[in-house]
């Protein structure tokens, strides 16, 4: 019973807090960092026993394929870079420093490491 009534309560007097903009951001960023959370520890637990039993010479290929997709990544964006400003709402163009983080920046993060999971 004083469950129901503590929840009535909350009913009435938080709804402001609950339907207001920062709440809800405050809400969607929660469940940002708990997704990458879950999904960083299902990589490393995944990958962690895997990884003990890799020859030497498989790190090498994998650096070597890491920065072969660096290359490839920052070769695409900075020949799509005029297909990019006719994209951009004021026809802005991209710098190079912008092309730059681009390349940089897109090898990274749980989206991908969601997909090489898969």
């Amino acid at each position: 019973l004083a469950t129901v009534a503590a929840s009535l309560m909350l009913a009435h007097n938080m709804w402001l807090e609950v339907v207001s903009h920062e709440s809800m951001h405050v809400i969607w960023h929660m469940f940002e960092y708990l997704g990458n959370t879950i999904i960083f520890f299902l990589a490393g637990a995944l990958t962690g026993n895997a990884m003990v039993r890799i020859d030497a010479i498989d790190y090498v290929y994998l650096v070597v394929i890491y920065m072969a997709l660096i290359v490839i990544r920052g070769a695409l964006i900075f020949a799509f870079r005029p297909l990019l400003r006719i994209l951009h709402s004021d026809f802005k163009p991209v710098t190079r420093k912008e092309a730059t983080v681009m390349t940089w920046g897109g090898l990274r993060g749980a989206v991908g490491l969601a997909l090489a999971i898969q």
